[in-house]
């Protein structure tokens, strides 16, 4: 459902200048990389699932990073993919309950 959401928010996703921005290499390709992150953080988030089971906070805290991926100013999108990127590494390191990464 929020790729739809991505397409209206950044024209430059269509790669046709009719859409209303124009085309760059490095602004697509960081796009591409939100939405494949915000796709891999709103999946994990709904099946509150991602190496082992998230703690009840942790869904919640992807969903709201997950739809600030889909914001076209710069500095909101960089700091959702830095705190994306943040909870993917938390979840991944060990925190002494048992919780290991396979």
């Amino acid at each position: 459902f929020a790729i739809p959401f991505l397409f209206a928010f950044n024209p430059e996703m269509l790669i046709v200048s009719e859409g209303g921005a124009e085309f760059g290499l490095g602004a697509f390709c960081y796009l591409i990389l939100r939405m494949a992150l915000l796709i891999y953080v709103l999946a994990s988030a709904a099946a509150r699932f991602d190496r082992s089971r998230m703690p009840v906070w942790e869904p919640f805290a992807r969903v709201v990073a997950g739809l600030a991926l889909i914001h076209p100013e710069p500095l909101v999108s960089a700091s959702a993919v830095a705190v994306c990127a943040g909870l993917l590494v938390l979840h991944r390191v060990p925190n002494g309950r048992g919780r290991t990464a396979v």
